[in-house]
């Protein structure tokens, strides 16, 4: 009687805990179906209806190999071990985000395996110092080995850009003749922009790049559909 009465005091206890996480914990039934979302996974999915989330597969939410991995991990953690693997999800605001995800059993006192337990935590700042890492070895090889300076430029561009959510790069150079801008890496940036700008003429109202090179000297525009430089 006495481990009765304690049970419905237990189980707050272990909801309080869950809520206070601020990663995503996860409470599945055994084919890896949702019961359980905490505040921090709600807020994070933008779910605001725990109903639509209720006996939805986990594995559902992914395809391909994540899919595949995210299977794997469930199986393992429903025979009584521990399973694990990565995706990618975006959050509510439309960002891109990485998460690790760690599966694990929960048992009953006879020891038998009634429930899953995920936890999801946010590891985009260690993939992206990762990924950097990478790709700043590649260039730099790139230059050790001679590789052709748009090759290495377009490089550079992509890390850049991949480094940091939303922004596009392009990197321009003043032609041999002194006078015109010459196209030489922009991946993200669409053909039609790339051909108005290749030949284009330097002067004291030409864009950013186009009076960079005219006087010498760095500029910042900060609203190309208002400032004079881009009319």
């Amino acid at each position: 009687d006495s481990d009765r009465a304690g049970l419905p005091q237990a189980e707050e206890l272990n909801r309080r805990i869950a809520e206070s996480i601020v990663d995503c914990v996860k409470i599945l039934d055994l084919d890896g179906r949702f019961l359980y979302l905490n505040s921090a996974g709600q807020r994070t999915l933008g779910i605001t209806d725990m109903g639509a989330l209720l006996n939805q597969p986990l594995a559902g939410f992914f395809d391909g190999e994540v899919r595949v991995a995210a299977e794997d991990a469930i199986a393992r953690a429903r025979s009584g071990g521990s399973g694990r693997f990565q995706y990618v999800m975006r959050t509510a605001s439309g960002e891109a985000r990485w998460w690790d995800a760690v599966l694990t059993p929960i048992t009953d006192r006879s020891g038998a395996v009634v429930q899953l337990l995920g936890i999801s935590r946010d590891i985009t700042v260690r993939r992206r110092d990762e990924a950097f890492r990478t790709a700043q070895h590649q260039v730099l090889e790139m230059i050790a080995t001679g590789s052709a300076l748009p090759a290495v430029l377009d490089r550079l561009v992509r890390l850049v850009e991949n480094h940091c959510d939303g922004m596009l790069c392009t990197v321009l150079l003043l032609d041999e003749n002194g006078t015109t801008v010459r196209h030489v890496a922009a991946p993200s940036l669409p053909l039609g922009y790339i051909e108005a700008i290749e030949g284009a003429s330097i002067g004291p109202r030409e864009g950013s790049c186009g009076t960079a090179m005219f006087l010498g000297e760095r500029v910042i525009v900060t609203d190309t559909l208002t400032d004079p430089l881009w009319e």
